[in-house]
């Protein structure tokens, strides 16, 4: 039997960080691995998917770079502007399938 589940995200939203959130020194080996592709990033970077932005903070403090979280959830979203996310982070909604952006406005 194929049981198709799905995630209530403006359920859990309140409690994401709980669960998911990491100091910015346990996931350091990430910054090594993304450098190439984010550090001197002369646009903003889109973080598809930001949640609550644990990872666009992470980025935008490690590289100095402009962020553009794009998150489908008024409920993570709203939890990422409540926490108060780094100076160049901003939050939007949308989906991957539909970004709300102009073309080639993010390195991505």
């Amino acid at each position: 039997m194929n049981v198709h589940r799905t995630t209530d995200y403006e359920q859990m939203a309140a409690r994401y960080d709980a669960g998911r959130a990491l100091p910015l020194e346990w996931i350091a080996a990430w910054r090594t691995a993304l450098a190439p592709y984010v550090e001197g990033s002369s646009r903003p970077v889109l973080d598809v998917g930001a949640g609550t932005g644990i990872w666009s903070e992470a980025l935008a403090r490690w590289f100095g770079v402009s962020v553009v979280g794009l998150e489908p959830s008024d409920g993570m979203r709203r939890e990422a502007l409540q926490k108060g996310l780094a100076s160049g982070v901003e939050v939007v909604g949308g989906t991957a399938q539909h970004i709300p952006l102009k073309a080639r406005s993010c390195h991505c």
